[in-house]
């Protein structure tokens, strides 16, 4: 399983994340991709809090596609 946290639900996110989660299951169509959104560009400690939801549910990897808000 694997996630992937967005700053705002706008369409170059979703294109980004929709992206993501098209390569994964390309590569195995077994995957498993949970999407989230930090409601933040620039506010890291929501997108830990997102980061880690997924991590709670078993997320191995984590893709940021939320600019600043993202690990540094």
């Amino acid at each position: 399983m694997i996630g992937a946290v967005g700053g705002f639900k706008i369409p170059p996110v979703d294109r980004y994340m929709a992206g993501y989660k098209a390569g994964a299951e390309a590569a195995n169509p077994k995957a498993k991709v949970l999407l989230g959104y930090a409601q933040s560009f620039s506010d890291q400690s929501k997108c830990k809090e997102m980061s880690l939801l997924h991590i709670d549910q078993c997320s191995q990897v984590e893709f940021s596609v939320a600019g600043g808000c993202g690990p540094a």
